[in-house]
């Protein structure tokens, strides 16, 4: 057989290309590594999607139990408590009585939305004290704040606030419109701390009630209202990271006009 005989022979098996078999391997192997890349792709968008949740569910939680606490804080302040008892300085305004400056709804572990607070207190003209809203008193006069906090249904946690301006909903965190991992108020929670030894000065919580045992109880013939000294106020929220149970999120807010001791 002649050389040039040989070489015309590879040249045609050279030429012949792939197999349908081959052709099926090569397509399966392309098919199984873009899936594999889509995989990793998608696991990196939900992944960035729910970190991005979580810091804004830790932005909303700052600000809500800042100014939270601010108000709370602020509970009973008046502008004359050294000629003006408390219960003539405090007027009764529903939901509250004469001399009452907290009040709040719901038993600890009822089921969501969960319970209410509110508190009041009274401001001077420019003294710079802010109520839920972000504002404070610039009207001329001594004015009222009634700071009035609960969960809708819809997973929203507002502040109702009462002023001289009348009555207005403030949201301080606003549930998600849309997205798999919407964030969403579950739950709110809230507890007083309660000093039931009177003969204590310390201004010490020494028992943790919810504010339906707060309305039931009476101290030294008084209103148990009159007795509370700090607030614990526990959030519940949908986990941004989609399977993982609920995150919750617990603040002790001292009443600054009567707390002493937190225990």
């Amino acid at each position: 057989m002649s050389t040039s005989t040989l070489i015309t022979r590879h040249s045609r098996a050279r030429s012949q290309g792939f197999t349908l078999v081959e052709l099926l391997i090569a397509i399966a192997l392309a098919i199984f590594l873009i899936g594999g890349v889509l995989a990793i792709v998608q696991d990196t968008r939900r992944a960035t999607s729910s970190q991005g949740q979580a810091t804004q569910l830790q932005d909303s939680v700052r600000l809500a139990m800042t100014v939270m606490t601010d108000v709370i804080e602020t509970t009973g302040y008046y502008t004359s408590p050294q000629s003006e008892a408390q219960v003539d300085a405090f007027p009764a305004v529903a939901p509250f009585v004469g001399g009452q400056t907290i009040n709040g709804t719901g038993a600890f572990g009822a089921a969501a939305p969960g319970d209410t607070v509110s508190v009041q207190y009274q401001t001077a003209t420019g003294d710079g004290i802010l109520n839920c809203g972000g504002t404070s008193n610039v009207s001329g006069a001594n004015e009222y704040f009634i700071n009035s906090f609960s969960v809708d249904a819809l997973g929203n946690l507002n502040c109702t606030l009462t002023s001289a301006a009348g009555v207005q909903v403030i949201p301080l965190i606003q549930a998600g419109a849309a997205g798999p991992n919407q964030l969403q108020v579950l739950n709110l929670q809230i507890l007083y701390g309660v000093q039931t030894d009177i003969t204590a000065s310390n201004g010490s919580a020494d028992s943790y009630m919810d504010a339906t045992q707060v309305a039931a109880t009476t101290i030294n013939s008084y209103p148990a209202w009159d007795y509370v000294v700090s607030v614990r106020i526990t959030l519940s929220f949908n986990n941004p990271v989609a399977g993982l149970p609920p995150l919750q999120f617990t603040r002790i807010i001292p009443i600054m006009s009567k707390m002493g001791v937190i225990t």
